[in-house]
């Protein structure tokens, strides 16, 4: 019964500007996060990452970073079952580079925003750097909500690279898009997806 992370894992400030000082080798699995707004933050990244046959009944998980640090994240065989009053996002995930999201189950509430999100974050000392590289989101199954999977790399002089969105299942609710792709993208793959009963457009790519 949390409002915000139960679950810090990393340091917990961003002040670190030279980004030398991060968490390594984390495995998170078959946890049970009941009743929690938010399961998971990294603020200051992590470097290989896994987070796996976890069940998560109430809000999101949240992979995030303001350095560069956050490399080899594995989010694997999870169930994420939102109540019907949360209205953020199951999986967040903001620039990590060699991601995996993969088999995991995601079953939407009534007010859910979206299934996964994925974007671009500000930084602890405002530069811009190359993030989001080697992006995999494969044999998901995706049930209910407003957005499936939404991605936005909003960054032209640094584009997301080698993003591939593959073999997902969308079914039912979905009032908006199943998948929602904004920004800029070096090679960005999306095959193989089953979209079914849903209320809303399949698939969107605009900047």
């Amino acid at each position: 019964n949390m409002n915000d992370a139960c679950l810090v894992v990393g340091n917990e400030t961003s002040s670190e500007a030279d980004g030398l000082d991060h968490t390594k080798n984390v495995w998170v699995t078959k946890c049970k996060f009941l009743n929690t707004w938010q399961s998971s933050t990294t603020q200051n990244g992590v470097y290989n990452y896994w987070f796996t046959n976890n069940y998560i009944k109430g809000g999101s998980a949240k992979f995030a970073q303001r350095l560069p640090n956050g490399d080899n994240l594995h989010i694997l065989d999870n169930v994420f079952v939102a109540t019907d009053n949360f209205t953020g996002n199951l999986i967040e995930m903001c620039n990590y580079n060699n991601v995996w999201i993969q088999d995991n189950v995601v079953i939407c509430g009534k007010k859910t925003s979206g299934a996964m999100s994925l974007y671009y974050n500000t930084h602890a000392d405002t530069n811009y750097y190359q993030t989001h590289k080697s992006i995999t989101i494969t044999g998901n199954k995706i049930y209910n909500g407003n957005t499936g999977i939404y991605f936005n790399h909003g960054v032209a002089d640094y584009p997301a690279i080698r993003v591939v969105i593959k073999n997902n299942t969308f079914d039912g609710g979905l009032a908006s898009k199943a998948i929602s792709i904004a920004g800029y993208f070096n090679t960005l793959e999306i095959c193989d997806n089953l979209i079914q009963n849903t209320s809303g457009i399949g698939l969107c790519v605009g900047t």
